[in-house]
């Protein structure tokens, strides 16, 4: 799920996480810094004059509050960095649905891709970690959650495969 409009982008580019995306329209630090750093509470709209205009998502159901109670081994701060380093993907369509359907975002429109799993997974398996928990929500329970959240997908698919 990306911003409506976003198609032309994800075309050229792919898909980027909020710090790729910084990067790419070369944001200036003091905002790339606040932006990569703390909880976004609103949609952020970067331009740059050669990519033209791309739109970071907001965070509003990561409770800043929630992450000083379950955070281990870092910082709301830090925590919010390693959530922008990446690209993160439905994996059931009904949570989705569940998700556009809230009332935050339910008279918005978005683009939504549909990837075939199994070749996605083969293309990227080096890049994709997995983790138990949607870890950009906090609210209602702050469940427990570190750096060490996310796990190779390669090590628990060679793991379950010996096992």
């Amino acid at each position: 799920m990306a911003s409506y409009g976003s198609w032309k982008t994800l075309q050229e580019y792919g898909l980027l996480g909020s710090e790729a995306l910084c990067d790419l329209f070369e944001v200036e630090a003091a905002k790339r810094s606040r932006l990569l750093s703390s909880q976004g509470r609103d949609l952020e709209v970067l331009t740059h004059p050669k990519h033209g205009s791309v739109t970071l998502r907001d965070q509003k159901v990561l409770s800043e509050k929630n992450l000083n109670q379950c955070l281990q081994g870092c910082k709301p701060t830090e925590w919010n960095r390693i959530l922008n380093e990446r690209v993160f993907f439905w994996l059931n369509r009904d949570r989705l649905i569940g998700f556009l359907s809230a009332r935050e975002y339910f008279e918005k429109f978005r683009t939504v891709l549909e990837l075939d799993g199994p070749p996605f997974v083969a293309e990227y398996e080096k890049q994709i970690e997995l983790t138990h928990m949607n870890t950009g929500n906090s609210c209602p329970i702050p469940h427990p959650r570190s750096p060490s959240t996310f796990k190779p997908y390669l090590h628990i698919h060679t793991s379950s495969a010996r096992g």
